[in-house]
């Protein structure tokens, strides 16, 4: 008869509570190309929530759902808007260290960037730096930061 406890080192116990999600992803629900994506923002969304029971049940469908979402299919309000980043109003913020696509749209003009939350605020919103700015892009950025200074 085994007396086994499970693991009992935190390095452990953060390894063993991968396996479920491990198993999950490569179930064939998400798709490999999106099997990386899904480590990350699970991992994300488990250091976040710290869920047990059926928290994890919810964890997986919450990040199947992001994963095989249309993409932009968020909708929010943008705060804060600099060159290097902004501050995005969500109820639900993402995890941080999620790369992530920032469209915004103001005055018929479209400005859109790849990102990454590098924090984020429990039912209040997410900061995000933009990871690459494409020129024509920033110009309308910075027309519209311009006109906000006036």
């Amino acid at each position: 008869m085994s007396s086994a406890t499970g693991p009992r080192t935190p390095r452990g116990k953060s390894r063993s509570s991968q396996n479920a999600a491990k198993h999950w992803i490569e179930s064939g629900r998400i798709l490999p190309s999106e099997q990386d994506e899904a480590r990350a923002l699970h991992r994300g969304l488990v250091e976040y929530v710290e869920p047990s029971g059926i928290e994890n049940e919810i964890v997986n469908d919450l990040v199947f759902n992001i994963i095989r979402r249309p993409k932009g299919a968020l909708s929010c309000a943008c705060f804060r808007i600099g060159l290097k980043g902004c501050y995005i109003d969500l109820l639900n913020p993402l995890p941080a260290g999620l790369s992530i696509s920032v469209k915004i749209f103001k005055n018929n003009q479209t400005f859109e960037e790849e990102g990454q939350v590098v924090y984020a605020h429990p039912t209040m919103g997410m900061g995000v730096v933009f990871t690459r700015m494409n020129p024509d892009h920033k110009k309308v950025l910075e027309g519209w930061i311009h006109n906000l200074e006036k």
